[in-house]
């Protein structure tokens, strides 16, 4: 009985360590499960600024991105405004310096027709050298128109007759033919300027010179001038302006042109009928002749030159 009571004494003594064993097991397995646990925190916060900071980066990307296309899509349509109004602006300045019109361009059997528009006149009137040139033209023809009327008056006032009267036409005519037709190679040597100087100054001397010499001969001789006044007057004023305007606006400015000689024909006729009214026919010829020199001095500084 005493071994007995022994032996299950040491069998007690050697199940308590075992017991504390398994406690000291279990309290390890434990430690060691809050340690994992606190390690997954850990992880677990440490993961969750990433994932903050990775969304918080993202977004700020997205939003820069946003912005960028949103700057690029405004300045595009800030250039694409821009670039409207410059053409738009470029546009206007060519109608403007062109005249400021529209072309209507026709083409009708193999020609091209332009139609005039009405602010034509408007955009004429803002070029110096093409007003100047209808004042120019004005007072020539108010000046010149009449004493080619007024010619047969003068013959038989000098003792001649009908019949040289009709004689007198043939040299008037005889030399405009020729210059007519070769008109455009004086003008690319003289210029339509020196044209219009030649015509004004050869119709004055040629009056002049008619109420002076009373030989009929020189008369004649003198009507030669007829031909340069023509070219000059005429074709060098017209060709003045085709050098001097666009395209679509010479058939306005030519239009305007012929009126204002027209106009300052009619004047001619007028002042040099009350002439004839008070004064022999010799004086219109001499006012004529006269003011025709000095309207040519005062021509040449007063009209610009071209090209």
């Amino acid at each position: 009985t005493a071994v007995e009571e022994t032996a299950v004494e040491e069998t007690v003594v050697e199940e308590a360590p075992t017991e504390t064993e398994t406690v000291n097991t279990t309290e390890e397995s434990l430690e060691t499960e809050s340690e994992t646990t606190a390690t997954e925190t850990e992880t677990e916060t440490n993961t969750e600024p990433e994932n903050t900071e990775s969304e918080t980066n993202t977004s700020s990307e997205a939003s820069e991105t946003g912005n960028e296309e949103a700057t690029t899509e405004t300045q595009t349509e800030e250039n694409a405004t821009e670039s409207n109004e410059t053409t738009e602006t470029e546009s206007a300045n060519e109608e403007e310096s062109s005249g400021d019109v529209e072309e209507s361009v026709e083409d009708q059997d193999g020609e091209s027709t332009i139609k005039s528009n009405p602010k034509d006149i408007s955009i004429l009137m803002k070029s110096s050298s093409y007003k100047r040139l209808l004042i120019v033209s004005f007072f020539t023809f108010m000046l010149l128109s009449s004493p080619i009327s007024l010619f047969p008056l003068l013959v038989i006032e000098m003792g001649g007759n009908i019949q040289q009267i009709g004689f007198l036409w043939i040299p008037m005519l005889v030399l405009e033919i020729p210059l007519i037709f070769y008109a455009s190679i004086f003008l690319r040597k003289f210029g339509a300027k020196n044209f219009i100087l030649i015509g004004i100054l050869c119709d004055g001397l040629r009056w002049l010179a008619t109420i002076i010499i009373s030989d009929l001969f020189w008369i004649f001789f003198f009507q030669l001038f007829h031909g340069i006044v023509v070219v000059g007057l005429f074709i060098g004023m017209q060709m003045y302006v085709e050098n001097e305007l666009s395209k679509n606006l010479r058939s306005t400015a030519q239009t305007l042109l012929g009126m204002i000689m027209g106009l300052g024909s009619v004047l001619s006729f007028i002042w040099s009928g009350l002439i004839l009214e008070f004064f022999d026919v010799i004086t219109p010829f001499f006012i004529s002749g006269f003011f025709a020199i000095i309207l040519f001095a005062m021509t040449w500084g007063f009209l610009p030159n071209q090209k």
